[in-house]
């Protein structure tokens, strides 16, 4: 039986690059699920262009909130959950499917290499846990640098595949100043 595959966005005014993500995923998704906590520009008509299904969830200043919906909605065997900003290489994209199939984990870490997005250049690499099975008790938590967790416990059983490519262009000088104020908000 073939393996199920939901992809899994929260977005809020991202018409800039939400096209640039999912067309990295296509080919490899079988369910596209968006929730938007109120877009005023094309984001929404975008998703939708890409066969996805939106809904609309108030944004409560908890990003693990907003995820959880996404989750909530997903019928896939797996899921992988990107942000708009986010984007596979051509290469990696085109084994997304067999790495899941052939995961010994269920879970994978990929790397992801942030680009700063006013002169194009890398300015750091990691591992970033961005699919897993869809199990209903794991779910996000934390109001912001949110991450995934199985009831009480971490996820473990987390295989890492460092040859699939994940690009993350959401860093320019502007943009972090925005990011700062708003973290700085909602720890307080």
């Amino acid at each position: 039986m073939a393996i199920k595959i939901s992809a899994c966005y929260i977005t809020k005014n991202e018409e800039r690059t939400l096209a640039r993500s999912l067309n990295s995923l296509k080919g490899q998704i079988d369910e596209l699920i968006v929730v938007d906590s109120g877009s005023t520009d094309n984001t929404v008509t975008i998703a939708k262009k890409y066969g996805a299904q939106v809904y609309h969830h108030e944004w409560t200043d908890d990003f693990a909130a907003a995820r959880n919906v996404a989750l909530e909605k997903a019928t896939g065997d797996w899921i992988i959950f990107l942000d708009a900003d986010e984007y596979f290489a051509e290469e990696s994209a085109a084994v997304i499917r067999k790495a899941i199939a052939g995961a010994r984990g269920d879970a994978i870490k990929v790397t992801i290499i942030n680009i700063q997005e006013d002169t194009g250049k890398e300015i750091a690499r990691s591992l970033v846990l961005r699919m897993w099975k869809n199990k209903p008790a794991r779910r996000y938590v934390g109001r912001i640098h949110e991450h995934v967790r199985e009831g009480e416990k971490n996820l473990d059983n987390i295989e890492c595949i460092a040859d699939i490519f994940l690009y993350h262009t959401g860093y320019s000088e502007e943009k972090m100043k925005q990011k700062s104020e708003r973290n700085l908000k909602l720890l307080m």
